[in-house]
């Protein structure tokens, strides 16, 4: 709550994250073209129905020619894996007790994932809030964020996440002097990060010599009982870049009703490990990054 960030060293057996990313990676596969749909709705701007009634021949040769290489991309993502796989599901049932620890609630229920693929040669990801997309009234939302590779710390040209101590209390807009940024990297296998969805972060390129993608999952929880709201800044969700994440249960939620449903999948915390017991924070340290001298920005791309 202080910080409105924390590393979680060894949430997940390496072996497990092992089995995760294989899950992933093959649900990756059957999701390529949804990634590029997206894309073009980040780059081009695109608008929804437009990206989605392209054909496949169309949506390629559009990234091909306009998105790859152009120095537009900040990544490539892909929406609720879960839902198409038991591994997924099953690792994010799991973890999902450790989210209920950290926001202190005995209930919450997975608001969804994503998959971010950072490439070599693709821009950094801007400031930003995750709640700036999700359409719930609720401060209590935190956001897992587990490398399925380990991930070098910025300054030897990893790319894990940039966080600004206290930011969840800015209401979006960062005010007066920047204060120092923070990383948790380096991230070895099965090391994790959390951070409050208010929380503003980012994340620089991938530096030079590394050659790899950087594969992270996101899974997202919030406090059972939360309410739907209204996408806040927005008339209505309809462009909204991460409409995806939520399209599949939005219109069955009533506006002020609470967020319950199968696609929204509890997650009791029974079981719980007590907080004190979760995988124990080290330090912080303070990480130079490639983009250090932009600062927070409400840049609406999302890690």
């Amino acid at each position: 709550q202080r910080d409105g960030h924390v590393a979680l060293r060894g949430l997940l057996p390496p072996e497990d994250v092992r089995k995760l990313r294989a899950a992933v990676l093959e649900v990756r596969q059957r999701k390529e073209l949804d990634a590029k749909r997206h894309a073009l709705r980040i780059c081009l701007g695109t608008g929804w129905d437009e990206a989605s009634e392209a054909s496949a021949e169309e949506v390629e040769q559009l990234f091909r020619e306009r998105v790859e290489g152009q120095g537009t991309a900040a990544f490539l993502q892909y929406f609720n894996l879960w839902r198409e796989s038991d591994v997924i599901a099953k690792i994010a049932m799991a973890v999902g007790t450790a989210a209920a620890a950290l926001l202190g609630t005995p209930r919450v229920r997975l608001y969804g994932d994503a998959l971010f693929v950072k490439r070599p040669g693709d821009e950094p990801t801007g400031w930003h809030t995750d709640m700036e997309h999700v359409p719930l009234d609720t401060s209590t939302f935190v956001t897992l964020w587990i490398p399925l590779q380990p991930v070098p710390a910025a300054e030897d040209g990893g790319s894990p996440l940039l966080f600004v101590d206290g930011s969840q209390h800015w209401g979006g807009e960062a005010e007066g002097p920047i204060p120092e940024l923070r990383s948790h990297g380096p991230l070895s296998l099965g090391d994790a990060t959390a951070h409050l969805g208010d929380a503003m972060h980012a994340a620089p390129e991938l530096g030079p010599g590394i050659v790899e993608e950087r594969c992270a999952l996101a899974l997202n929880f919030f406090r059972d009982g939360a309410k739907r709201r209204p996408l806040p800044h927005q008339e209505g969700d309809e462009e909204d870049e991460e409409r995806e994440a939520y399209q599949a249960w939005v219109e069955e939620v009533p506006v002020g009703a609470p967020a319950r449903h199968r696609f929204l999948p509890e997650v009791t915390a029974a079981t719980a490990a007590p907080a004190k017991e979760l995988p124990r924070r080290r330090a912080v340290q303070q990480t130079p990054t490639r983009q250090e001298e932009t600062g927070p920005s409400t840049a609406r791309q999302t890690v």
